[in-house]
Order: C-alpha cells, then structure tokens, then sequence
C-alpha cells in the first residue's frame, strides 16, 4: 500500500508537474479523466495524487500526497561514475532539468522508467559535452544531492521554436537558415550514433544569437539500441532507435517551417 503523508503545511512543497488525463469516448470526443500532480519539497523529495479537478481547479490543500520513493525518480550517483557533476556556481546561473516525474506510475513494472531516462539523458549527454555542435544545447553535468542525481544542468534558452514562430516575422531566407542548422545538429547526432527519437518545434529551443538548440534528449538512443518508455512519432512495430525517425522529423519541421522544398 502507498505511504500516505499528509502534509502539515502546503507552503511546504511545490507543484513540480501537473498534467490532464483524457480518454476518447465511443464517438471520438476527448473526455476528461482526471489530473495527476506532482509535488516536490526541496530536490528530492517527491509526492503524488490524482484529483478529479482539472489544473485550474485543484485546491492544494485538498491534495492526499502519497511518497514516491527516491530511488523511483532519481539515479544513484556512484562514486565510481563516469558522469561530470555540475558546481554550485554553474547549476544556479542555468536551467535545471528535474525528474519527468509527471509520468509516475505505481505499477510495478514501469516503476523505475523514470530514473533510468534520467540516467539515460545523462550519459548521453556526457557524449554530447565532449562532442559539443552549436546547434546542440550545451550541457553542464548533472546535479547531485548527496547520492542522488537530482537534476541535469544546461545552458539556459529563452525561447522554444514553435513559440518563436507564432511571435516572429523571419523571412523565408531566415526560415531556412534555421532548418539548415537544425539539419545539422541531427547530423551531428547521427555522426556519433545516436538517435534523437524525438525531435518537434518544442524540442528545439532559440539562442540569444536566433541559433537553434536542440534539447530533450531523454528519449535518445544508441542506433539500435531499444526504445525506452518516450519517443516520439515512430514506425508501427518499431522498437529499436533508427535514424530514419529523425529523418521523418526534419521533413515535418520543413513544412512547419513554411519552407518551399521545389527552390
């Protein structure tokens, strides 16, 4: 049975991630199931529960948080890691990626998904780091609290490309600038055998300089190595990471580049 800790004071924990279940009903309309939160008190310490409010709704003081165990969430850091660790001095001047905690689940065989693509993230970062493109974000190490991984360190981007594109008026000449460099950070990754898996407008950030970054690399793989719990659009009976499934992606960012492919 869950452990049940029923908080004494709300201004103790923060919402960490919140997020709306739905389900299609018999004539294909979405239907509201409910809302699963994700609490947190300082790094590692993380609780969970579903409310039948949607997110503008949900009182916290209503919330019945039950413990996710630590090593559900977070790697050990071993002390014989191969891993680089980010100082203090960094982490507080960038952006702090934390457990994706808001695809918890109790069931025991997904329990530990979480941690291992956060574990996952980090080594292939490491590969990135020492193998940097300035069309990849840059990335720092990752974040320890006592033995844990609590979070992974990058350079902080203000703007993710899809908003980029609602608020800007980029020439066609601009447009296709972007996709070229887009195109290639994907070689890049591809050059070192790995597999973005997951590559949309959100997963690429824009930099003080309008460079595009590509983030979000807790989906990648190895070439062939098997797919984890996210990815992103992949073939029907795909199970292992394939570089085609980058190459399906570049052509739908082309086209929601508004880039005309016939010049």
């Amino acid at each position: 049975m869950d452990e049940v800790r029923i908080l004494p004071d709300v201004l103790d924990v923060d919402i960490h991630q919140s997020g709306e279940k739905e389900e299609l009903n018999s004539d294909g309309d979405c239907i509201f199931i409910e809302t699963l939160i994700i609490l947190c008190r300082g790094k590692k310490e993380f609780f969970w529960d579903v409310s039948p409010q949607r997110q503008g709704r949900i009182i916290l003081s209503e919330v019945r948080p039950k413990v996710i165990p630590t090593d559900q969430l977070l790697p050990y850091f071993s002390e014989n890691s191969s891993l680089s660790v980010c100082t203090d001095s960094i982490a507080e001047k960038h952006y702090i990626k934390g457990p994706g905690a808001i695809n918890y689940t109790p069931k025991a065989t997904e329990v530990y998904g979480i941690r291992d693509l956060m574990l996952q993230e980090a080594q292939i970062c490491e590969v990135l780091r020492s193998n940097s493109h300035p069309n990849i974000a840059q990335y720092h190490g990752c974040v320890r609290s006592g033995n844990w991984i609590v979070g992974l360190c990058f350079t902080h981007y203000n703007t993710i490309l899809r908003e980029y594109l609602v608020n800007d008026s980029a020439s066609p000449l601009h447009r296709g600038k972007c996709f070229e460099r887009i195109k290639a950070g994907i070689k890049h990754l591809h050059t070192l055998d790995l597999v973005h898996t997951d590559l949309t407008l959100d997963n690429i950030m824009i930099d003080d300089e309008d460079n595009p970054r590509i983030i979000d690399f807790d989906a990648s793989r190895k070439r062939g190595m098997k797919l984890g719990i996210k990815y992103g659009d992949i073939e029907e009976s795909q199970v292992t990471a394939k570089f085609k499934t980058d190459e399906i992606a570049l052509v739908r960012i082309c086209k929601e580049l508004g880039i005309d492919t016939r010049q």
